[in-house]
């Protein structure tokens, strides 16, 4: 009986089973194939991570500083001017629950102190002043950034670009004696160029993640420091043109994160 079984599987198997009457009872072939394993797939639990799209609103406090060669120092001395703003709205992707993108418009300024002496060739004989420039750039632009989230610690960095930006600046002007001939505020031109450039900058920032509302509002304080790439200003005085300043951000604020709602 053993050698016509072993002969019927030689035969490859003709039939489905092996019958009783052929002398042996087999179970149904299909039952002896191999079951192939897979690997369950893991979805995105929104219950654990929050929803995977959202609506972010950046809010910074920013304070500004320049960099530029001391050689300019001869000419023009050039300080930091005080505190600025950076806000904006984007969208916000969960790729993976440890890993977020983002990408928005937003708007903020950069801000320096110039101190300076001008010359006057329209008066006999030409005067010099000593000119005080308080200048803003406001600029407005997009930014894109990635984030490493441990837990509830955020870590990442990105970049930004403007592609439009606008002057102000308020004037102080004294003469040689030390008198002010002109107190100029919210003028659009500036003395020492006739362009600004806009800018692109690289972030890095760092901050702490609170989750509210079943994780679909979310609450980032955020320390952000940026880089800039390009200069603010190329001079118009030709002397001048081998030297640049650039200005750089410290920034504090806090990130609203909110989350689509999830489908039950």
């Amino acid at each position: 009986m053993v050698e016509e079984y072993n002969e019927w599987l030689k035969q490859g198997r003709p039939g489905n089973t092996w019958q009783i009457k052929d002398g042996n009872f087999t179970r149904p072939e299909q039952e002896y194939q191999p079951k192939i394993q897979t690997k369950p797939i893991k979805k995105f639990n929104p219950t654990l991570y929050g929803s995977r799209w959202g609506i972010e609103i950046p809010l910074y406090a920013t304070y500004g500083f320049v960099s530029y060669p001391e050689q300019l120092n001869s000419a023009i001395i050039t300080t930091s001017n005080g505190f600025g703003y950076d806000i904006g709205i984007g969208a916000r992707y969960t790729a993976m629950p440890s890993l977020t993108l983002h990408a928005g418009f937003h708007f903020w300024d950069k801000r320096f102190h110039s101190y300076y002496l001008a010359v006057d060739p329209n008066q006999n004989p030409p005067q010099t002043y000593n000119v005080d420039e308080y200048g803003t750039i406001h600029y407005m632009g997009m930014y894109a950034t990635t984030d490493y989230e441990v837990s509830n610690v955020v870590v990442g960095g990105g970049f930004a670009f403007s592609f439009w930006n606008t002057y102000r600046a308020d004037y102080r002007i004294k003469n040689t004696s030390g008198t002010i001939v002109n107190d100029d505020s919210n003028v659009d031109q500036s003395i020492l160029t006739d362009k600004f450039n806009n800018q692109f900058d690289f972030i890095i920032h760092f901050g702490y993640k609170f989750s509210l509302f079943k994780k679909q509002l979310k609450l980032k304080p955020m320390f952000q420091y940026t880089m800039p790439m390009i200069h603010l200003f190329e001079f118009s005085d030709n002397t001048l043109k081998n030297f640049g300043i650039s200005g750089f951000l410290l920034q504090l604020g806090l990130t609203v994160d909110i989350g689509f709602k999830v489908k039950s």
